[in-house]
Order: C-alpha cells, then structure tokens, then sequence
C-alpha cells in the first residue's frame, strides 16, 4: 500500500484566526448534542462500542466485514457524510486518584483499611503511563432546521443500531455535556477537570453556544506553517494521508491506533450515487483489463504462449467482477 503523509500549512488561515475561539466550526449548539455548522450542516456524533475483531475467528471476521458493508451502503448519499474517529489521550492522574480513592474519615472502624486501599491504588496510578483510547462516529448532514435535523439523526441512530447488532457493537448519543468534554479532553490536555460546561435552559441558545465555545476554547493557539502551539508549552501537528493504494489492510486503523501520543485520528466516508459508484467500477476494470492484456502480450511475445495472470491482477479482476455483480 503507497501512503504519502503531508502536513497542511496552518500559516494560510492565520490571518483568520484573531482568538482561539474562532478555531470552532460551530454557528449553534443544541442541549440534545447537535452542533449546526456553516451552509446549514447540522452533525451529531456517538460513542461507538468497540469489538474484539483482531481475536475473532475468520468466519466472524468475514461476518463483521460484510455487516459493514452494508453499513455503509446505506449511507444516503445526499449530502450526508459519517467521520470514524479514534482519539488517544494520557490519562490524567489528578483524575484517575480523585476518581479511584476513597475517603477516609468515614469513622465506622474501616477507615484503616481504605488507607491501606488507597496507598496500593495511589502507587498502581502514578506508575501507570497508559493511554485512554475512544472511538466515535460523527455523522453530519444538511437540513433546513434543527427539528428536521434531529429527525434524521433519531432515525439514523434506531436504523445503524439494529446494524451495529449484526457484528456485537453499538452506538450512544453524545448530549451537549459529553460532547463539549470529548473536544474539552483534545484542546486542553492534562486539564480535562476544568471542563464544567453545563447546559442553561434559563438562558437562549446564542448565549448557551458563547458559553460552550468558550469553555471547550484553548488559552492561546498560535499557527505556524508545519505545527501550532497551544495553551502552555503544547505542540501539535496536522498531518493528513493524501496518497493511498488501491486497498489498505483491515487492521490499518488498529495499528494506526496503536500510536502512544494525544492523537485524533478520523476517517471521513462520503457516499456516493450508484450512477457515480458504477463509473469508478467501470474505469477500474478498464484499468484491470488494460494490465492484464499488457502482461499477456509481452508472455507472448517472449515465450510464445501466455500463462495464469498475476496474482494481483487476477485479484484485481475477482474484486472488480464482485462489485459488477452486486
């Protein structure tokens, strides 16, 4: 598989950005978790239930694969798009021992044994240099409003469920809350416990939507052409892979995953129409049958009789015939 990794030049929209604020797409937020976006997009993203898929049987993984298959031909090509995100982040120690210790003035006689409890956890956590992995689907889609936005998303949440059940996973809503601390966690790393953003149902939606872009916002970001700092002392880089091969292996974004750093990796999967999806099939078996002509003279020419194609060819042929018949 050819991949070219490229860096995008932050220093072109320099001039864009005057306050940290303005590095969030976001027009309005929704309490419910839906964000609209510029040309009336509206997105809406879910937690995703991870799978043991690496473990699994061939036969199981066979079955996981064809599930998402036809996941993804489902997908209404009309302007809707789905972004597969997995996010890498350092656990946070203040977090994790405020979250795991327990308290010790209790005075019902047992207060001696949390203690002890709570040493073994404090040492277990402040050696631990792990990393929290979480996986997220993000679908957007442009719609007149908010109501008919959320009508969509309710749908496409019961359909892709009743999907995601065929291969033992699943998918939850993010509400406004969980939704800011996901962006909040990326943005501000080691000070995930700042994030105290909640929804006012006193106040209008324009002034819930200053509120939750200034809480999620970083202190100070700063572009420069090949990286970006932000807030004290972080750097961060914006790589994208521009050049793929013709196929990548099923384990591609697992490995990708595998990166020990605070890391956003996303997928953006568009749909496209059959009559568009048909073109593409037909000039890849132009292309096929191009290759595969060419090899066959030149056997001919050299030992005067052709034998069995390539094994990439003739794979080729059996994925673009697959395709033809579906």
């Amino acid at each position: 598989m050819a991949l070219t990794i490229t860096t995008y030049d932050l220093s072109i929209d320099r001039k864009k950005i005057k306050r940290s604020q303005d590095i969030i797409p976001i027009e309005r937020c929704y309490d419910n978790g839906i964000f609209r976006h510029a040309g009336g997009r509206y997105s809406m993203t879910y937690d995703l239930k991870d799978i043991d898929y690496l473990s699994a049987a061939d036969e199981d993984r066979i079955k996981v694969f064809d599930s998402w298959s036809e996941l993804l031909n489902t997908l209404d090509s009309s302007k809707s798009t789905m972004k597969i995100t997995i996010c890498n982040r350092k656990m946070n120690k203040k977090d994790k021992l405020r979250q795991t210790l327990l308290p010790t003035d209790v005075g019902d006689g047992y207060d001696h044994i949390r203690i002890s409890y709570n040493r073994l956890r404090y040492d277990d956590i402040q050696g631990d240099q792990g990393f929290i992995q979480d996986k997220y689907v993000t679908f957007s889609t442009v719609r007149k409003n908010a109501e008919k936005a959320e009508n969509y998303f309710r749908r496409m949440e019961r359909d892709l469920n009743k999907k995601f059940m065929n291969f033992g996973s699943g998918i939850k809503s993010q509400d406004i809350t969980r939704r800011g601390e996901v962006l909040h966690s990326f943005l501000n790393a080691g000070r995930e416990s700042e994030y105290n953003f909640r929804w006012d149902p006193q106040k209008g939606i324009l002034t819930n939507t200053r509120k939750f872009i200034d809480g999620i916002s970083p202190d100070m970001i700063r572009p420069h052409a090949t990286y970006f700092d932000i807030n004290d002392g972080l750097v961060g880089r914006c790589m994208m892979l521009k050049t793929w091969g013709s196929s990548i292996k099923d384990d591609f974004f697992t490995r990708l995953g595998e990166i020990r750093t605070n890391m956003v990796a996303s997928c953006d999967v568009i749909a496209v129409p059959n009559s568009e999806a048909r073109k593409i099939i037909e000039r890849k078996d132009d292309s096929v049958e191009t290759s595969a002509n060419l090899w066959s003279g030149k056997r001919n020419v050299r030992e005067g009789a052709a034998e069995r194609l390539p094994r990439q060819i003739a794979k080729d042929r059996k994925v673009v015939d697959a395709y033809s018949q579906a």
